[in-house]
C-alpha cells in the first residue's frame, strides 16, 4: 500500500517526497509490520488457548520455548531477515554515495530501496534487488544504443535508479505468487525460514 501511495504521489507531483518523509514512511512501515507480527502472536495464543486440541501446546504442559520458537518462525523471521537486508542495503547505498561523492544514487534512493525490500519480504526482496539491477542495466544499454544511433552520446550522463525502485517493487509483489514457484527461490525460503 505504501509503494502504491508513493507511486501515485510521484505521478501526481512528478517528484518524490524529500528524504526525511521517505525515512518516516520507511519507519512507519517497519512499525506497522512489527505491530502485525505482535497481533499474530496474540491471535495465535488466543486460538491455541481456547482450542481443546491445541491447548496442550501452551505452558504449563509444553515449555514456553516451543511457542516462542513457533511464533518467531511464522510471525517474525521473514520480517527480521527483510529488515536486516533493508538496513544492509540502506547502509550500502549510503557508503557507496559517500565513497563516490553522490555519483550513483540520489539521497531518496536509499529509503526507496529499503522500502522496496521491507515491503516485498524475504526471499522476494532478493528478487526485487536483482530485478532492479537488471532493469537498470537493460535501460542503460538501451540508452547507449539509442544515443549512439542518434549520435547524441554524453559521457557525463548517468542513469538513475530513482524511478526504477518503486515500479519494480510493485511488479515483484504482483508476480510474487508466480516467482515463488521457481525452485531456486523456494530453496531460499526453505533454507532461511
Amino acid at each position: 500500500m505504501s509503494l502504491t501511495g508513493l507511486l501515485l504521489f510521484l505521478i501526481i507531483k512528478k517528484r518524490f517526497p524529500n528524504p526525511k518523509w521517505l525515512r518516516n514512511i520507511f519507519l512507519s512501515v517497519v512499525l506497522l509490520l512489527f505491530v502485525r507480527s505482535i497481533f499474530l502472536t496474540f491471535s495465535n495464543w488466543y486460538i491455541w488457548a481456547h482450542s481443546e486440541v491445541l491447548k496442550g501446546l501452551l505452558p504449563p504442559l509444553t515449555p514456553i520455548t516451543y511457542f516462542t520458537g513457533y511464533i518467531f518462525r511464522y510471525a517474525f523471521s521473514e520480517l527480521v531477515i527483510s529488515l536486516a537486508f533493508a538496513l544492509l542495503a540502506i547502509i550500502g547505498v549510503t557508503l557507496l554515495n559517500k565513497y563516490f561523492r553522490g555519483k550513483f544514487f540520489y539521497e531518496e534512493e536509499k529509503w526507496l530501496v529499503g522500502l522496496g525490500i521491507i515491503s516485498t519480504y524475504w526471499p522476494m526482496s532478493l528478487v526485487f534487488v536483482l530485478f532492479s539491477l537488471d532493469m537498470g542495466i537493460v535501460l542503460h544499454f538501451t540508452y547507449l544504443a539509442i544515443a549512439n544511433i542518434k549520435k547524441k552520446y554524453r559521457p557525463d550522463y548517468r542513469l538513475s535508479f530513482l524511478y526504477i525502485w518503486l515500479p519494480v517493487a510493485l511488479l515483484t509483489l504482483i508476480l510474487s505468487d508466480i516467482i515463488i514457484q521457481c525452485p531456486i527461490i523456494r530453496q531460499f525460503k526453505l533454507f532461511f525460514i
